[in-house]
């Protein structure tokens, strides 16, 4: 499975050698922190999330191509060559599936967290504390002998 998902990170991969190799200035994106410590908190909400870049398209052409290379290979009788495009093929269809997934959940979770106003249930007058007691008195609370 490491080596399925290393398959389908070696479009990017290839684009950070080059652009190191060029001397090109890439965009850092640091890998979001979505502050998940509770069962009840979701990273789907957070406001920091990771855009969908131009790389998914050039995935996508290579998943293509993996999978017409793979039914070339197969029609040839070459098992060898349709198993290894087969798992370029897996690779890049997990990358794709996973950025597309969280993609789409995050935009999902953001549809829900549109609120229409209403009126609230509860009344906003009047919701003072009670005073809190006085503790700097002077007097002595010791007993007297």
């Amino acid at each position: 499975m490491l080596a399925v998902l290393g398959m389908g990170l070696s479009l990017s991969n290839s684009v950070a050698v080059w652009q190191a190799l060029s001397g090109k200035q890439g965009t850092f994106l640091r890998t979001p922190k979505f502050r998940v410590e509770t069962e009840g908190d979701r990273w789907q909400g957070s406001a920091y999330r990771l855009p969908l870049d131009g790389l998914l398209v050039g995935e996508i052409l290579l998943l293509l191509d993996a999978l017409v290379t793979t039914g070339v290979a197969i029609a040839q009788r070459n098992g060898t060559t349709a198993f290894f495009m087969l798992l370029y093929a897996l690779g890049f269809g997990l990358s794709i599936s996973i950025q597309l997934g969280q993609a789409w959940s995050a935009r999902r979770v953001a549809r829900r967290r549109t609120v229409i106003p209403t009126k609230s249930p509860i009344p906003t007058t009047n919701l003072t504390a009670p005073p809190l007691p006085d503790f700097t008195s002077t007097k002595s609370h010791s007993p007297t002998v």
